[in-house]
């Protein structure tokens, strides 16, 4: 293989690369979006609610895990394998 060769397929490369990046970042990016949404949503319920009184948070905390677990069980769910 001389220079030439390899710099275009070093090209080739690099471009099949970037278009599989793009494709993935298509599927990732809203899923790292919703998790950033939602940890941000619990904290800022959990402040607001530590406001209130202990029992209030304890009652949110408790939501919040169900919730939280319910909607990971969803998503991770593996198709009824």
């Amino acid at each position: 293989m001389n220079i030439t060769m390899m710099k275009i397929s070093l090209l080739l490369l690099a471009k099949r690369s970037w278009i599989e990046s793009k494709k993935l970042w298509h599927i990732v990016g809203p899923a790292i979006f919703s998790r950033a949404a939602s940890y941000c949503m619990l904290v800022i319920t959990q402040a607001f609610a530590g406001h209130l009184c202990d029992l209030e948070l304890a009652a949110i905390s408790i939501a919040n895990t169900v919730i939280v677990g319910f909607v990971f069980g969803l998503l991770h769910d593996d198709g009824g394998r």
